[in-house]
């Protein structure tokens, strides 16, 4: 390893010096494996998630981490250049994603480096953690003396309850984009401030949709979660799966109904927000 600044003709991430040729075969294969080492060292040094679902473009972060961490595997700073060492590749902003947002109006939003920024599925992290550990000591400690495969039964589960797999789609898709900002000792008020206006860029205005009816959203919830079970003639297929329900009930689309059988739940669960009121 030699020791010496990295050239600062060359701002991206380096590669080794007997790296292939990017003409010869091999180059694509040798850089994928230096990829990965890569992506080892920055999991240990910065082992935060990246939201990658509907959160953060986090592409600037990441190439950020790649080219600063290939310089500090491939040389030692100068014991009197340390700060120009550290300087080699500062961390880009990044914003977050929107699906309304494309094109040039993305250059408008507003950018920040590391946001302290969180969402609601991240925050349930914890709880999945625990029922995970649960589910694993009673498989081990009560299934699998008795012959069965706790894998297994949770497959036939998940393909038994009907709409489990859309359910919980829905709600990741829900719950990441419900964002919440994270303060820890070394958070500012601008820290803040600043990731207040990343949030509030990216929420849809009130105005954006029109409420949807409560009583035709508790029946769409009724019908999805309460009485559907798979066609008799093809069980592929659910009775009311959301193309049904929107033909069912008058609905735009599809995607109408799944936002209908969200807000249903919501209101049955007790939680619906004052603005569909």
């Amino acid at each position: 390893m030699k020791v010496r600044l990295p050239p600062r003709d060359m701002k991206r991430r380096l590669l080794p010096e007997d790296a292939p040729h990017f003409r010869d075969d091999r180059y694509t294969d040798y850089v994928m494996r230096w990829q990965v080492e890569l992506d080892g060292i920055r999991t240990k040094m910065d082992p935060k998630r990246y939201l990658t679902l509907w959160g953060y473009f986090g592409d600037e972060r990441v190439e950020s981490w790649n080219e600063f961490l290939s310089a500090c595997v491939l040389y030692d700073p100068p014991e009197d250049w340390l700060l120009d060492f550290a300087s080699y590749e500062v961390q880009m902003p990044t914003f977050l994603a929107d699906d309304g947002v494309l094109g040039e109006a993305l250059r408008e939003l507003p950018e920040m480096v590391d946001p302290p920024i969180k969402t609601l599925w991240e925050l349930m992290e914890p709880g999945d953690w625990f029922w995970a550990r649960i589910i694993h000591h009673v498989g081990e400690r009560y299934l699998e003396p008795r012959g069965l495969d706790t894998e297994d039964l949770l497959q036939a589960v998940f393909s038994e309850v009907p709409g489990l797999r859309e359910e919980y789609l829905e709600k990741q898709e829900r719950y990441s984009r419900r964002y919440y900002i994270e303060v820890d000792e070394y958070t500012t008020r601008d820290d803040v401030e600043n990731a207040f206006q990343m949030i509030r860029a990216v929420q849809p205005s009130k105005r954006s949709k029109p409420p949807h009816d409560q009583l035709t959203a508790v029946r769409c919830a009724i019908l999805y979660d309460w009485h559907n079970q798979r066609e008799p003639e093809d069980r592929r297929e659910w009775r009311w799966a959301y193309e049904k329900l929107a033909k069912r009930l008058h609905l735009s689309d599809p995607r109408a109904a799944k936002d209908h059988v969200a807000l249903g739940r919501e209101i049955l669960d007790g939680r619906a927000s004052t603005k569909d009121r």
